[in-house]
């Protein structure tokens, strides 16, 4: 089963695993900035670091539709998935 949020380390990887160019700074600023429908986030008062919410579903749908085929990477996202060590 897919995770139904992923954290934007995870968000970051996909975009790679599919041969595109992304940090995650810039990706957490364009989430902050409503860019995205399939995430949001906000930088409480008084700091630096952003609270962030990216919906695996959503993100997997959009990635997929831009890509115009599936995903790679996808079995990163379920809920058992290990790297290996």
């Amino acid at each position: 089963m897919m995770k139904p949020e992923i954290n934007s380390h995870e968000c970051v990887e996909m975009f790679r695993a599919n041969q595109l160019k992304e940090t995650e700074d810039i990706l957490v600023q364009k989430i902050v900035a409503g860019k995205f429908h399939w995430a949001n986030g906000i930088v409480p008062a008084g700091s630096t670091k952003a609270i962030t919410h990216i919906y695996t579903a959503p993100f997997i749908a959009w990635l997929e539709e831009m890509l115009g085929h599936p995903a790679r990477g996808k079995h990163m996202l379920e809920d058992d998935f290990r790297e290996s060590e």
